[in-house]
């Protein structure tokens, strides 16, 4: 079978990704199987699978096996058991250190933080890791992998009090507002000053670090004023590849 991969992303603020096959076909299906869970829901339309938790299919601060298979309805092919690790912290603040879960390095794991001021991190990971740390100040470090960051909505990260993703490697990692807003954002190339322009992600550098802000209005704001606010540690040039929204 030709080369295949799952991704996710977030849309929902319960635990709710879409896992997309690479390939041009539309239609592939997708068959699942999660130990621990009967609870969750998987649908297919256009290329994409969409597996959904609910609010509460896993107990909180739990750890749950899931595969994917990508079957090829034109050929009868498919890309065997895709393994993923689905972690869900609690609703209050957490710290997930997921390679001390058992887990092998290079599998792809889903961390979703729920609320509270967690600490998420893949450090020792090599496989592509998906981190939702939800409402709360959350401080992430990714893995050795490609690393994507989901945001469900934009009061999940503000000025007020925003997320700390610690090593973004803009070479490999995303930043993933695609829940955030009904329409697509337009990414400002060159660094943000004072205010960000409507319906807008930019960025800036200060103190050493780097700061994204997004403003999902249709009018311009003050950085102080923006929906979102994130802070990357380092000085960390972004482009638009660093960010899906759309």
């Amino acid at each position: 079978m030709p080369a295949r991969h799952a991704s996710a992303e977030s849309r929902r603020q319960h635990a709710h990704w879409h896992v997309h096959s690479d390939r041009g076909c539309d239609r592939d299906s997708f068959t699942y199987t999660l130990l621990g869970s009967t609870a969750f829901a998987m649908s297919s339309s256009a290329n994409n699978g969409i597996l959904s938790t609910g609010s509460t299919a896993v107990a909180s601060g739990t750890r749950a096996a899931l595969s994917i298979q990508i079957n090829d309805a034109t050929n009868g092919l498919n890309s065997g058991p895709l393994p993923f690790e689905i972690i869900v912290g609690s609703s209050g603040a957490d710290t997930i250190n997921v390679n001390t879960l058992g887990i092998a390095a290079s599998t792809s794991t889903i961390v979703y933080g729920l609320g509270g001021k967690d600490t998420l991190s893949a450090s020792g990971m090599t496989g592509p890791t998906w981190f939702t740390g939800r409402a709360g100040i959350d401080t992430i470090t990714g893995g050795r992998g490609p690393n994507t960051y989901l945001y469900a909505a934009a009061g999940n990260s503000t000025p007020a009090g925003f997320d700390v993703i610690t090593n973004f490697n803009s070479a490999l990692d995303k930043i993933d507002l695609t829940g955030i807003a009904a329409a697509a954002l337009s990414f400002v190339s060159s660094r943000v000053s004072s205010t960000i322009l409507a319906r807008s992600i930019g960025w800036q550098q200060s103190g050493g670090n780097t700061f994204v802000y997004v403003n999902t209005s249709n009018a311009a704001e003050a950085l102080s004023s923006a929906n979102m606010e994130i802070q990357l540690n380092g000085t960390i040039p972004l482009v638009a590849s660093s960010r899906k929204n759309a």
